[in-house]
Formats: structure tokens, C-alpha cells, sequence
């Protein structure tokens, strides 16, 4: 026998969907490189130590060097990148952003459709099976007592099987709502 799917859909949170935590990676690393443009304005300092021997002068030839790089040229492109990297930051935010509203309102459409097949379910579970099952006893009933004939039998149990296949087309219907709706909640 068929069953249903487990429902316990009231949290509707999605910080934990990893689609969001892919996009929220995505908008830091954007962050990231926008930090790395900015640093590449800003003076380097760099400092050396070395020590190597010179062919024919017995003691080591030993010394140290410091260095400043100050950025002189380039300041429209550093302009032009750095803009670059807060338009990219601000996209990643805002694909975020749409993501995390995709997300609501597909979860709000597959809930009410868990409903919509839950209300249903019950009525099939409450009042439509034990129609069938009422069918095809009386329907069974009838044609042993001689009262109907086989073709109007035959009408009786395709009318009952209906009820049941539909039922189980609910049931299905159900079940693939409430899987889509763990997916939205990453169950």
C-alpha cells in the first residue's frame, strides 16, 4: 500500500537551501576581490636579506635591500577595476536576493498545492474509497441476484476503479508536492 509522504512544512526558512549558500558564497568572494583591488593602490613595502659568496673573496658577501612601491600610473584603470569589482559585488547581492525571493514564492505555490492535494486526500480517504468499495459490493451483489447484467457490472467496477485510480493519482500528486517541498527547506 501506498503511503504519504511524511508533512512537517512550518518552518519556511531557506538560509540552509544550498543554492542560497552557493550565492552567498559567490557575493563574498566577490567582496573578497573588490578588498584585493583596493590593497593594490595602497604602497607595497618589501624588504630582502641575502648572503652569497663571490668566487675568490673568502668571506661571504652578505646585505640587505628595502623597497617601496609607490603607484603612480594607472589610476584610471585602478578606477575603472575598482568599479568593476563593486558592480560585480552588487549583481552577486542582487542575483542573491532574487534567488532567496524564487525560492519563497515556489515554496508558497508548491505548499498551497500540498494543501489543495491534501484536502483531497481526505475526502478520497473520509468518503470517495468507501464509495468504491460500496460500489463494487452492491454492483457484486446485484449481478449474482440476477438484477443487472454484465455489461452494466462491468460499468459499476470501471466507475469504482476510477475512484480508486484517482485516488492514487492524488496520493502521487501529494507526495511529489511534499518531496518538492523538502526540497525547498533541504530535508
Amino acid at each position: 500500500m501506498l503511503t504519504k509522504v511524511p508533512d512537517s512544512f512550518i518552518d519556511s526558512t531557506f538560509q540552509d537551501h544550498p543554492l542560497l549558500q552557493l550565492q552567498q558564497q559567490n557575493t563574498a568572494i566577490a567582496g573578497a576581490e573588490l578588498n584585493v583591488t583596493k590593497q593594490g593602490r595602497k604602497p607595497n613595502f618589501e624588504g630582502r636579506f641575502f648572503s652569497q659568496r663571490l668566487y675568490g673573496v673568502s668571506p661571504y658577501y652578505s646585505g640587505f635591500s628595502v623597497s617601496v612601491g609607490i603607484p603612480i600610473f594607472g589610476r584610471g584603470s585602478y578606477r575603472n577595476s575598482y568599479r568593476a569589482g563593486q558592480i560585480e559585488q552588487q549583481y552577486q547581492q542582487k542575483v542573491f536576493e532574487y534567488q532567496k525571493l524564487s525560492l519563497s514564492a515556489d515554496y508558497k505555490q508548491a505548499y498551497q498545492q500540498l494543501q489543495k492535494n491534501n484536502d483531497l486526500l481526505e475526502y478520497y480517504q473520509s468518503t470517495g474509497l468507501l464509495q468504491a468499495e460500496t460500489i463494487i459490493k452492491a454492483a457484486n451483489l446485484s449481478y449474482r441476484a440476477g438484477e443487472i447484467s454484465f455489461a452494466e457490472l462491468s460499468q459499476f467496477l470501471t466507475q469504482a476503479i476510477d475512484i480508486q485510480r484517482n485516488y492514487l493519482d492524488v496520493l502521487n500528486e501529494y507526495n511529489q508536492s511534499a518531496i518538492q517541498l523538502n526540497y525547498y527547506l533541504n530535508r
